[in-house]
């Protein structure tokens, strides 16, 4: 599936990476940007897997996006499970790193409305 955005859309000059933050955005910024982009691709709109495939990528793209905006010296990577819910069918998602706990992070953000629940994980690598 071709994407609209291209890999260097995420890559930060020198000039808008903000060196005086060297901490991995927060959770609660990292929150703020998933339920953003997942309150707009994804809130209203009923379940048709085709639709929330594309969704989905849009999601993980948008998100991306927005943290880079942030100018922090950091890497991201942004995995989402959206799931239709009402099925009957279970969801479980894990996840667990090997890193720098000092400089790098990993966050996990639920969202859900009457039709799906996704699951948004961000882990941001200190360059």
């Amino acid at each position: 599936m071709a994407s609209e955005l291209e890999v260097t859309d995420y890559v930060p000059s020198q000039k808008n990476v903000n060196l005086e933050s060297m901490e991995p955005p927060t959770y609660d910024e990292i929150k703020n940007v998933a339920n953003e982009v997942l309150d707009k691709v994804v809130s209203n709109k009923p379940y048709n897997h085709s639709d929330f495939t594309k969704a989905n990528q849009q999601v993980v793209e948008e998100i991306t996006a927005e943290l880079v905006k942030f100018g922090k010296p950091f890497k991201y990577i942004v995995c989402c499970v959206i799931m239709q819910t009402g099925t009957g069918a279970g969801l479980n998602v894990s996840h667990t790193c090997f890193w720098n706990r000092t400089n790098d992070s990993a966050v996990s953000i639920r969202w859900e409305n009457k039709v799906c629940v996704a699951v948004v994980n961000v882990f941001s690598v200190s360059l």
